[in-house]
């Protein structure tokens, strides 16, 4: 009786999404890892990898790290800033490959075999496809959103920006051309969980541990190696015929558009991406022009239900405004 039980649920899985998978049925070699990451969304799933690496010796032999170099501090070209990645490599003592390329970029070869698995996670770059195809296993990449929604770089800021309270991980195989064009292997499903976030480090804290989890989970029950079965895309998103892509956060989603943004608006998005900006004109007792630069910093003094475009009506009451910040 106790040895059926063992066998089976030595083959099947519960997943971080909640669905019950079955484990693959092909062999695995030990895991010569080379981890692609950058901020502290990627140190989360690198930490959990080495915590498996440390009680699972025989399923991660290896693990290298590559990260972008060091970069001059602005203003100050003498000082330079890493990637929060490097120092916790060090710290793990995990070798560490600092680089701006792959071009031309040798991977590197573990005592225990070449490396045979490439994860991606927050890393910024596209992994070149010459370093994939050496990979037996291919890539992995974990994504803070459900695919395909919200694809691109910068998930967390856009699923703040369009108010969305529920949102999840995705766990994908990298595509060797295209970011976010892997198959999912894993995801959360819809509509995901409700994350009460209202800052994108809120947000990262939330959803990193999932994705660490579900990265792991799938390592330990193979779904990565071939033939991949692929997850079945949510049926809301099959349905959906709008999608949002979530591009790279510039100065002009910092910028404030008086016909449209509510003081909710720039509250929200204050939090979210950091001090907004505008460059406008108000006419004072006929002839003296002023260029206002609004510092959101303050905006917490703005009223909640104010239309701040109705501001653009009145230049008395947009320099009060203006000057209740500054």
């Amino acid at each position: 009786m106790l040895g059926s039980f063992l066998f089976s649920c030595k083959h099947l899985l519960f997943s971080t999404s909640g669905a019950c998978r079955r484990l693959s049925s092909q062999a695995c070699d030990p895991l010569r890892i080379l981890f692609c990451g950058s901020d502290e969304f990627s140190i989360v799933s690198l930490r959990a990898l080495h915590r498996e690496k440390h009680f699972h010796p025989g399923l991660i032999a290896s693990i290298d790290v590559v990260c972008r170099p060091p970069k001059p501090v602005r203003r100050n070209l003498e000082a330079v800033r890493e990637v929060p990645v490097a120092a916790v490599a060090r710290n793990l003592r995990l070798p560490l490959h600092q680089i701006e390329t792959f071009t031309e970029w040798t991977a590197p070869v573990p005592a225990q075999g070449p490396i045979n698995l490439v994860i991606a996670v927050s890393f910024g770059l596209l992994v070149s496809p010459r370093i994939l195809k050496l990979a037996k296993y291919g890539g992995l990449n974990v994504h803070p959103s459900i695919l395909p929604e919200f694809r691109g770089p910068a998930p967390l800021h856009h699923t703040l920006l369009n108010g969305r309270r529920t949102t999840g991980v995705t766990l994908q195989t990298l595509h060797p051309t295209r970011f976010d064009g892997g198959k999912t292997i894993d995801q959360t499903p819809y509509p995901g969980i409700e994350h009460g976030a209202e800052t994108v480090e809120d947000l990262r804290d939330v959803l990193a541990p999932m994705g660490a989890d579900m990265l792991v989970q799938s390592i330990r029950n193979y779904s990565f190696v071939p033939p991949i079965q692929q997850a079945s895309e949510s049926e809301a998103f099959q349905t959906s015929a709008v999608l949002t892509y979530a591009s790279k956060v510039g100065p002009k989603d910092r910028h404030i558009d008086w016909a449209t943004w509510t003081a909710t608006d720039i509250l929200r998005r204050q939090k979210i991406i950091g001090p907004l900006w505008n460059t406008t004109e108000a006419q004072i007792e006929g002839q003296i022009m002023i260029e206002a630069s609004l510092a959101a910093r303050r905006t917490g003094l703005v009223p909640i239900s104010a239309n701040v475009g109705a501001f653009r009506q009145s230049s008395h009451d947009f320099v009060a405004f203006h000057a209740r910040l500054t």
